[in-house]
């Protein structure tokens, strides 16, 4: 991995953590311009952002991550490359797990976590895939846990 580009990686998501806290979105022009700078720091750019736009497509047609947190994840892959990318990927859904379920028990109480469990039963029972219903849970912004993942990946701990 490139120094430059790490430095864009962690920037850019550490920009796009603020933008998601205080908005609860991140900005499409931040995207813009990480995605800029991946192509003309790199070849690969185009090919992993569209990759990974295409792998995480079904998250957000499940609800299960926002189009920023893909859009995001997308041009770390052109920053950093496709396993770098993934690396952060999983340490994302790892800490976002572990920061889900603190948020879930002491905001939610059991009363969540049951409703969770019962969705994850049917979904299993059914084989279907179908809408969680998060009436009464605050979300988690997931570019905290990229961010983290990104400062893991490129600090070389993972």
């Amino acid at each position: 991995m490139d120094d430059g580009n790490m430095l864009i990686a962690a920037m850019g998501t550490w920009t796009a953590v603020f933008c998601d806290l205080e908005n609860g979105k991140i900005p499409n022009s931040l995207i813009i311009f990480m995605a800029a700078a991946s192509l003309l720091r790199g070849v690969r750019g185009p090919l992993a952002i569209l990759l990974v736009c295409l792998v995480l497509w079904p998250l957000f047609r499940l609800r299960l991550a926002g189009a920023g947190d893909i859009k995001l994840m997308a041009v770390l892959a052109g920053l950093l490359g496709l396993v770098p990318a993934g690396r952060v990927g999983v340490a994302a859904l790892f800490i976002g797990g572990l920061l889900g379920l603190a948020l879930l028990m002491t905001e939610g109480g059991c009363a969540q976590f049951l409703k969770l469990g019962r969705f994850a039963r049917l979904c299993l029972m059914t084989r279907t895939a179908g809408h969680y219903d998060k009436t009464g849970a605050r979300q988690l912004p997931m570019s905290l846990p990229i961010f983290m993942g990104v400062l893991l990946v490129t600090g070389g701990v993972i």
